[in-house]
């Protein structure tokens, strides 16, 4: 059984685009998908979250998965990585339409949104890209991977 998962280990990576795990190639199921909408992207904290979207089918577009929320006393330098990286790609390729933060309504959650959103007024603000963040469906603390359906739709119908 070990050498199994030594094995399975090695076949799964990370998507090079939006850090979901991709096994046996460089893009996740969701990049590949020729049918999804690209021009919109999903900024989570954690693949859970992703999940959690994808479970209710709703969107259709594409994530980027920050790994962890950004902190404003620690380090969070893969989070802050992706982020740099991803609104780089953004600035560049112009393709994006909207960007949607659907981080967890936290208090580290609301720290890495308004730390997105400076972020976003200092490299992309000057392009088309609309920058929505989700609806306030869900309550104070509480956790995307574990809301209802109904609640994530009136969050996500409700975005601002």
């Amino acid at each position: 059984m070990a050498d199994a998962i030594k094995s399975l280990k090695k076949e799964i990576g990370l998507c090079n685009a939006c850090y979901l795990p991709a096994l046996g190639s460089t893009s996740c199921v969701v990049c590949s998908d020729n049918k999804r909408d690209n021009s919109v992207i999903y900024i989570v904290e954690k693949e859970s979250d992703a999940i959690a979207m994808e479970d209710a089918k709703m969107f259709n577009g594409t994530y980027l998965v920050l790994g962890e929320n950004i902190s404003p006393i620690g380090k969070s330098d893969t989070a802050k990585e992706r982020l740099r990286t991803f609104l780089k790609k953004v600035k560049n390729e112009n393709s994006a339409k909207e960007i949607i933060l659907a981080l967890n309504n936290t208090r580290e959650g609301n720290f890495t949104t308004m730390y997105i959103e400076e972020m976003f007024k200092k490299n992309i603000e000057d392009t088309k890209v609309k920058l929505t963040r989700l609806g306030r469906g869900l309550s104070t603390g509480s956790e995307l991977e574990y809301a209802d359906e109904e609640t994530l739709r009136n969050a996500f119908e409700n975005r601002r």
